[in-house]
């Protein structure tokens, strides 16, 4: 499906949403947008991050697994 298509496909279902539904996307679109970052941002953030991982200082897939599970 192109993008036009996958565009409109949206539109028509904003268009059939009540007006909770449409309170609910703004908010979520909102919070969307106020977490975007710069590129420079993210580069740097990314960056950072394979600083840590260089130095160890990184959690394994296994651990952090189950660091996740343990907080339930």
């Amino acid at each position: 499906m192109d993008l036009k298509t996958r565009k409109l496909k949206v539109i028509e279902q904003i268009v059939q949403m009540d007006e909770l539904a449409i309170r609910k996307l703004e908010a979520t679109l909102t919070q969307i947008l106020d977490m975007s970052v710069s590129v420079e941002e993210y580069n740097k953030e990314l960056e950072e991050a394979i600083s840590e991982i260089e130095r160890g200082e990184g959690l394994e897939h296994e651990a952090a697994v189950s660091r996740i599970r343990s907080w339930r």
